[in-house]
């Protein structure tokens, strides 16, 4: 599944759209049937799962990401002229320095995956010595290991260069690179507005705390009988702890239960992406959330979202403009909201177009690609003198 998101995505473009000869790093276990269909081209290294360190139980995972990251760097040295890893965490830390002492001239792209709800945390955070001391020594090690930081949001790269403790003095490798959708493959689907109908989706791992799959099936129990052609439909994998709270809910609600269709994981893309182009609305109440590809797939597909008021979202939907928003887990204003959407169809029909415009523009992982390649080919040049 993560092949069709960032994980898989930026090499498959920087190697379709640019030639690099792109590769994942990762662990065996379970097959990749898009390897072939949806990333055609990206290759994979696979590690064995060995438990070098069993007497280490508490940080056993950690100990052998590390020896099998040095083994893996040090088998392959100067050919890997650039590696990508995840998140600002004291692993990635490890990894990257391991991989700079290898191959000082090769270049390190961190992508952050960063929540922009965590400049709010930083804002607040109270300063002190030991923490002034500890943010200058992770400012010299982001210095040195690091080529390219990159993070998805724009409220998030503006407070990484300007205020973040740890980062904001290296803002010449800072670098706003969202993700996005292959809008070239995407267009090849031959679609158009009049297969639309009137189906209310939700896409996620249903039942996670974060995506708000309760505050959806409450909002619509709400509506259903005031617009009795509509539907909901939940797709995506469902938490093992919410079948008992969906059960429950449906026998509950036993007179609105045959119009909810739950509908699980869909391992096929063009099956999965074919629910956006029948729908018309996506229901997002997601409580936090760092960067959606779901809304940016269902603003292609012109399905109109009712989502949570994040910072994340607004920036999405043009600052907030191409979207209905309410306030996180407040079931009043979602009801209130998609009763409106489900009232005023031309209306959502016009922002649901300029949606679809906003995302094609801002974000194309092609674009994206052509962008990352032009920082990726300038701190290779640099790296080589």
């Amino acid at each position: 599944m993560h092949l069709t998101k960032d994980v898989g995505m930026i090499p498959f473009i920087l190697h379709k759209n640019h030639g690099y000869n792109s590769y994942i790093i990762c662990y065996k276990g379970g097959d990749f049937p898009h390897l072939e269909t949806e990333v055609p081209g990206l290759k994979l290294i696979l590690v064995d799962h060995i438990d070098h360190f069993k007497m280490f139980r508490k940080h056993s995972i950690t100990l052998n990401t590390i020896l099998d990251a040095f083994l893996i760097f040090f088998r392959y040295r100067k050919k890997i002229q650039v590696l990508q890893i995840y998140h600002y965490c004291l692993l990635s830390f490890i990894i990257a320095t391991i991989y700079k002492l290898i191959n000082r001239k090769g270049c390190l792209f961190l992508k952050l995956d960063y929540n922009p709800n965590i400049v709010k945390l930083y804002e607040r955070r109270r300063e002190n010595m030991g923490r002034k001391i500890r943010d200058y020594f992770f400012r010299v090690l982001f210095a040195f290991i690091f080529d390219i930081i990159t993070v998805e949001t724009l409220i998030s790269y503006k407070f990484l260069r300007s205020k973040h403790p740890r980062l904001k003095g290296l803002s010449d490798r800072i670098y706003y690179i969202p993700n996005g959708v292959d809008v070239n493959k995407l267009s090849s689907l031959k679609f158009d507005g009049d297969e639309k109908e009137n189906i209310i989706l939700h896409v996620g791992r249903i039942g996670n705390y974060q995506k708000g799959t309760d505050i959806v099936l409450k909002t619509f129990a709400r509506v259903a009988m005031d617009f009795t052609q509509w539907r909901l439909f939940l797709v995506g994998p469902i938490d093992d702890e919410f079948g008992n709270y969906l059960k429950e809910f449906l026998e509950s609600n036993e007179s609105i239960r045959s119009r909810i269709s739950c509908i699980g994981f869909i391992e096929d893309k063009r099956q999965f992406w074919g629910y956006y182009k029948k729908s018309k609305v996506l229901a997002f109440p997601s409580r936090f959330e760092a960067f959606s590809t779901a809304a940016i797939e269902a603003g292609y597909f012109r399905d109109v979202i009712l989502g949570s008021d994040l910072d994340s979202i607004r920036e999405l939907t043009n600052d907030g403009k191409l979207v209905y928003m309410c306030p996180v887990d407040d079931i009043e204003c979602f009801e209130k909201k998609l009763r409106y959407i489900l009232s005023h169809e031309d209306e959502v029909r016009q922002k649901s177009e300029a949606l679809r415009s906003y995302v094609i523009d801002n974000y194309d992982w092609n674009k994206i690609g052509n962008n990352l390649h032009q920082i990726i080919t300038s701190k290779l040049h640099k790296n080589a003198t």
